[in-house]
């Protein structure tokens, strides 16, 4: 009998993890999301660089080209070099000035 209670035991948490495990993941994706595009947003040049590259492989969100692009360019007129070299090498954009037009 014992034994039949430590094995419903083991398998009511084997189950438990795999029902929070994913949500848990879920919710941390998105609150670590929230927090670099809350810094991007307000004009650091890292966070934006980082968002970029989030959207531009996917990571903690949907894959965008469209938006890798805003976000690196964002990050290049604010100073970062890395993401210039990304806008020339990914985009063919090799020449960043600052002012960019969003609407471009």
């Amino acid at each position: 009998m014992k034994k039949n209670f430590d094995l419903l035991f083991l398998l009511f948490i084997v189950l438990v993890l795999a029902i929070c495990i994913p949500q848990t993941e879920s919710m941390f994706k998105e609150i670590f999301f929230n927090e670099i595009f809350n810094k991007a947003i307000s004009n650091n040049a890292d966070e934006q660089f980082r968002l970029a590259r989030m959207y531009q492989i996917g990571k903690f969100c949907d894959q965008s080209n469209k938006e890798a692009k805003r976000w690196y360019l964002e990050a290049a007129n604010h100073g970062n070099d890395i993401a210039r070299e990304i806008l020339c090498n990914d985009f063919n954009i090799c020449e960043v000035k600052n002012g960019y037009n969003r609407n471009n």
